[in-house]
């Protein structure tokens, strides 16, 4: 095992080995010792040491010396008799009981090493400084020794060499289609790479985002869940404010756009460096070394608004940011979760990975991720995918070299279940990608989200269970596209909703024809109470994209279409696809639409876009569509 911290040492060398020496025959054998080491002969150094202890059992600096060279090469058993004989002879010498409890620790020897820590506790009373240093050992040894005896599941696969290579590789971003952006260093040249997956989900070879790496070293980033935007860490920039500054690329027409200082709200005149995005791209978190944290390298977040403006980057709580030093954040697509290293909190090792989850405004007490997650070496930053259950990370364990490697997160870690939407665009008749828009309304919480397709047609938004959905999709000159989905009734959410949506032009009218009609479209977020034609309020929302094709079309107008399933009578099934029809119609008239521009009509069971004889098929033949009817 390696030694937490080396404190130990700074005890040793504090007591020199020719203090307390009246023996001159001792002080002889100490400088030849010195000598032999030098000329890195310490087998026959240690020799000399043991022969000398024979001689002289009560000298403190024959110990002393002999304790060194044994702990020098990790001998911690060796070591240990000698220490212990050291601590005989200064039984009041915190310093010796400190080194003494190290030593025990390495070996696993938990009880030994608390009351030799006891100890320490105990003769450092008078020195506060030197107390609060112990105490807070203390926390890190009671951690260490539950950790150690309570290991979590943790297997590791290194990923193979379409990923790694003889090169080091570290610091993976994954967006939700499974594209890895990583780091590769190759002497001292730090560049990004890139690998997508293929049809059957495996990695293909990476490759060298050219557009982006420069001759000097382009260092931690992130990329946002769509695949689209990266944050990039940069350094030796004309138009850089510090060390190490933000930069912001946006992918446009499959390729990267040339980075953009991310400004003077988010970097400062110090060390600005390894950037995580949240789902909806609207907070950004960082670390910085800059004056006026509570550290020596805090965590900082800075929101988007509306306009696309940063704010000023504000330092995270006292539950996450120490004295010590914060890094490598990664906020989950739950928003909620926060991974990150931390050299303070009660740990294994020199940096630990550690998770915060936000409860409202503020954040809960960084939870340590256990032993061998976490070991005495200095763990790197941690990815977790969007579904909260793997993880990935970059080690040197295997090759020397980092590679990166993924584990599955054992579940007291993983972040709250997510999934996600992707729509595509297109246009119905040609199959081209469209410019549109996805409004997404999150019932349960009240929120709403509107996104912009990319020029591919695309747009992806987070999804988070207990909760209903309902997207709308409209384009210029389009009719609209509505979908439903129900997050409370879904048994699993580990699949992703992908929808490729063909939308249908707005018909035209040929002045020589008779008025123009277009196919019917179901309206997924129209909702009846059970067996009823009452409207339930969430209807509404619906309801008013249909006012606005109406306002942005004025020479058309609408027609409103019931449907039902086959339980229970033809005539009953009749009149209540008529009702239905006729509520949807007195709704958008109390709304504001002109009552003359809209009709309906109800169609009962006639017309099955489903079979009858599933749960599923008979929900989707409840239906209300609508036409456009271009006058």
């Amino acid at each position: 095992m390696i030694i937490r911290h080396l404190i130990f040492l700074f005890f040793l060398f504090s007591l020199s080995p020719l203090s307390a020496q009246t023996n001159p025959k001792v002080t002889k054998t100490l400088k030849k010792v010195s000598e032999l080491v030098k000329k890195n002969r310490k087998a026959k150094a240690i020799q000399s040491l043991e022969s000398a202890i024979v001689k002289f059992p009560d000298a403190q600096g024959l110990y002393l010396a002999l304790s060194k060279l044994h702990l020098d090469d990790k001998a911690y058993d060796k070591a240990l008799p000698n220490l212990m004989q050291l601590a005989r002879l200064s039984p009041g010498n915190p310093k010796v009981q400190y080194t003494l409890y190290q030593s025990h620790k390495a070996l696993g020897q938990f009880d030994l090493a608390e009351s030799a820590l006891s100890k320490v506790i105990e003769l450092s009373q008078e020195n506060k400084k030197q107390l609060d240093k112990i105490l807070k050992e203390k926390e890190h040894f009671d951690f260490y020794r539950n950790a150690i005896n309570n290991p979590v599941e943790f297997n590791p696969i290194k990923l193979d060499e379409k990923i790694n290579s003889e090169h080091h590789e570290y610091l993976p971003s994954i967006a939700f289609d499974g594209t890895m952006i990583f780091t590769r260093r190759i002497g001292g040249q730090e560049d990004i790479f890139l690998s997508s997956k293929d049809s059957l989900g495996q990695y293909q070879l990476s490759s060298p985002v050219s557009n982006l790496n420069t001759p000097s070293n382009e260092g931690a980033h992130c990329l946002s869940v769509d695949g689209n935007t990266l944050i990039l860490s940069l350094d030796s920039r004309r138009d850089g404010k510090g060390r190490f500054d933000l930069y912001i690329s946006e992918k446009q027409n499959g390729e990267w756009s040339d980075v953009k200082n991310m400004g003077s709200n988010i970097n400062s005149s110090a060390w600005d460096a390894q950037p995580t995005l949240s789902a909806d791209g609207s907070e950004l978190f960082f670390t910085s070394d800059r004056k006026g944290g509570v550290g020596g390298k805090d965590i900082y977040m800075s929101k988007r608004n509306t306009q696309g403006k940063w704010s000023k980057a504000e330092l995270l709580d006292t539950m996450i940011n120490t004295k010590g030093n914060e890094a490598s954040p990664f906020i989950h697509p739950d928003n909620s979760s926060l991974y990150f290293r931390s050299d303070y909190w009660p740990g294994m090792g020199d940096f630990d990975i550690y998770l915060s989850k936000k409860d409202g405004n503020t954040w809960t007490r960084a939870k340590n991720l256990g032993y061998p997650i976490n070991t005495e070496l200095s763990e790197g930053a941690l990815f977790v995918d969007v579904f909260g259950e793997k993880a990935y990370f970059a080690s040197d364990r295997e090759s020397g070299n980092l590679d990166i490697f993924v584990f599955d997160l054992p579940n007291e870690f993983r972040p709250n279940p997510v999934t996600y939407l992707e729509v595509t665009v297109l246009d119905m008749v040609t199959d081209q990608p469209l410019k549109a828009s996805i409004d997404i309304q999150y019932f349960d919480a009240d929120v709403n989200y509107t996104l912009e397709t990319r020029s591919d047609g695309t747009a992806v938004q987070v999804l988070y269970p207990g909760s209903t959905y309902a997207i709308s999709v409209t384009a210029p000159g389009y009719l609209l596209h509505s979908e439903h989905i129900d997050l409370i009734k879904e048994a699993s959410i580990t699949a992703p909703f992908q929808y490729i949506v063909r939308m249908q032009r707005i018909p035209g009218k040929d002045e020589q024809q008779e008025p123009v009609a277009s196919a019917p479209i179901v309206l997924n977020n129209i909702f009846f109470e059970s067996g009823s034609y009452n409207l339930l309020p969430e209807s509404d929302y619906e309801m008013k994209k249909l006012l606005e094709i109406l306002k942005d079309n004025p020479n058309s107008s609408l027609n409103i279409i019931g449907h039902t399933d086959n339980v229970g009578s033809e005539d009953d099934n009749l009149l209540l696809s008529q009702q239905r029809a006729r509520s949807v119609k007195n709704r958008l008239v109390a709304l504001g639409a002109d009552s003359a521009r809209v009709s309906y009509e109800g169609k009962g069971e006639s017309e099955p876009i489903a079979t009858n004889d599933t749960a599923m098929g008979r929900r989707q033949n409840r239906r209300t569509e609508f036409t456009i009817i271009n006058r």
